[in-house]
C-alpha cells in the first residue's frame, strides 16, 4: 500500500471508525459483574492503538516520512538511478576558477573554543540591527603546525524545519563529521570547513530570506555577511569553487536558492529533498509574478539565467514533499549548469533516506568541484 496516497485518510478515518463506535459497541455488551473494569482494559488498549495508528498515518501522509509499509518495517528493496542533466563538464562550470589557491598566511583573530573542532559565533547582519548564531565545524588537523597555512574549501550546511544546527553536530540526525570523516580520510575529498548557520530566526520560517525587522534580511546575512565573516576569522579558499552547499528538506531549498541566486560566491550544492519553489505557508509575503516572486521561483530562474553552477538533487518518487518540484527543476535545467540527479524509487521525507547519501555528496564534490579535490 502506498502511504502517501490520499486513500490513507479514508483508512484513518475507517480505524477512527472502528475504535470509538466498536469500542464503545463492546463496553456495553461486557458482563455486569464486580471483574468488569478487567474486560475493559483490552478495549480500551485495542481502541488506543488503532486511534494512535490513525493519527500515525494522517501524519505520515503530510510528511511523508514513509513511503509503504515495507519502507516503514525496513524491508523494501528500494533503488536509485542517476540522472545527469546538462552536459556540462566541471571545467565548464568552473573555467575562471580551476586554479584553486590553497594557501593562507594571514594572521587570524583566536579561536573562542581552541582545541575544539567546534565553535560558535553570533555574527551581525549587514540589513537591520540583528544577530544570529553560527557554528563552526572544523577539519581535522585544523590547528597542526603542519596545516598552519594551508587554506580550506567552504560548506555551508542547512538544517531543516523545524529544526536546528544541531542536526550536524555528533549527537544530531544528521552528523557531519562522522559521515564526512570516513570520506576525507579515503581521499575522496578534501578535508572541508563546515558552517552551519540558524535558519529560523525568532522561531519564523522565512525561506532562508526574510528574517525579523527587514526584507531579504536572512538572504544577505547567508550570502554576503556569513561569507565575509568567515573569511576574516578562517583560512579559507577564495573563489567560488571552494564554497558549497549541504541541505536537506527545507535547507534543501535554502541550499539551491543561495547556489542559483548568488552564483559568484557559492559554486555547487548539495540538495536533499529539496523543492525549488518557497513553500510561504497560507498567505505569501508578495503577490504572484511580483519581481520577487519571480526571482525565487528557480525552476524559471536556472531556465532562464542558466548558472555555471554544479549542483547534486536527490529526491524519491513518492516523496510527495519533494519529487514533484524536483522533476519538473530538472526539465528546465541546461547547459552550462551541471546537475546530477540521483532519484530514489523508495524512501520518504526522513533522515534514513538522506545519510546514506552523503558519502556520495562527498565523491561528487572532490571530482566535480575544484576547490574540494583532494
Amino acid at each position: 500500500m502506498n502511504l502517501l496516497s490520499d486513500s490513507v485518510y479514508w483508512l484513518a478515518a475507517f480505524l477512527t471508525a472502528v475504535a470509538l463506535v466498536g469500542g464503545a459497541w463492546l463496553t456495553g455488551r461486557l458482563p455486569h459483574t464486580s471483574w468488569r473494569w478487567l474486560w475493559n482494559v483490552p478495549v480500551v488498549a485495542l481502541a488506543s492503538v488503532l486511534v494512535a495508528v490513525s493519527a500515525g498515518l494522517v501524519l505520515n501522509r503530510q510528511n511523508a516520512w514513509y513511503t509503504s509499509w515495507g519502507d516503514l518495517l525496513g524491508t523494501s528493496s528500494g533503488s536509485s538511478h542517476v540522472v545527469v542533466v546538462g552536459e556540462a563538464k566541471a571545467r565548464t562550470v568552473f573555467q575562471h576558477d580551476l586554479s584553486v589557491v590553497r594557501t593562507d598566511t594571514r594572521t587570524l583573530p583566536p579561536l573562542p573554543s581552541p582545541g575544539s573542532r567546534i565553535q560558535r559565533y553570533t555574527i551581525a547582519t549587514s540589513v537591520g540591527h540583528n544577530a544570529w548564531q553560527v557554528t563552526v565545524i572544523l577539519p581535522q588537523g585544523y590547528g597542526d603546525p603542519a596545516n598552519a597555512q594551508r587554506a580550506y574549501p567552504v560548506l555551508m550546511a542547512a538544517h531543516g524545519a523545524p529544526g536546528s544546527p544541531d542536526s550536524y553536530l555528533p549527537r544530531g540526525r544528521m552528523p557531519i563529521m562522522a559521515l564526512t570523516d570516513p570520506s576525507v580520510a579515503a581521499h575522496k575529498v578534501s578535508p572541508f570547513i563546515t558552517v552551519v548557520p540558524s535558519l529560523l530566526p525568532g522561531g519564523s520560517d522565512n525561506e532562508c530570506v526574510f528574517g525579523p525587522g527587514g526584507p531579504d534580511q536572512l538572504e544577505t546575512w547567508l550570502s554576503v555577511d556569513i561569507p565575509k565573516f568567515v573569511t576574516a576569522h578562517f583560512r579559507v579558499i577564495r573563489q567560488r569553487s571552494g564554497w558549497a552547499w549541504l541541505g536537506y528538506s527545507a535547507g534543501g531549498w535554502c541550499a539551491a536558492m543561495e547556489t542559483i541566486l548568488h552564483p559568484n560566491t557559492f559554486g555547487a550544492a548539495a540538495i536533499l529533498s529539496g523543492y525549488f519553489t518557497p513553500w510561504w505557508g497560507a498567505t505569501p509575503p508578495f503577490g504572484p509574478n511580483s519581481p520577487q516572486d519571480v526571482r525565487l521561483d528557480l525552476i524559471a530562474q536556472v531556465q532562464k539565467t542558466r548558472p555555471h553552477v554544479a549542483l547534486w538533487v536527490q529526491s524519491s518518487r513518492p516523496d510527495t514533499e519533494s519529487y514533484p518540484s524536483t522533476r519538473l527543476f530538472l526539465s528546465k535545467v541546461r547547459p552550462p549548469t551541471l546537475v546530477q540527479a540521483v532519484i530514489d524509487s523508495t524512501g520518504g521525507h526522513r533522515f534514513p533516506s538522506w545519510t546514506p547519501h552523503v558519502p556520495q555528496i562527498m565523491a561528487w564534490l572532490g571530482k566535480n568541484v575544484p576547490g574540494f579535490a583532494p
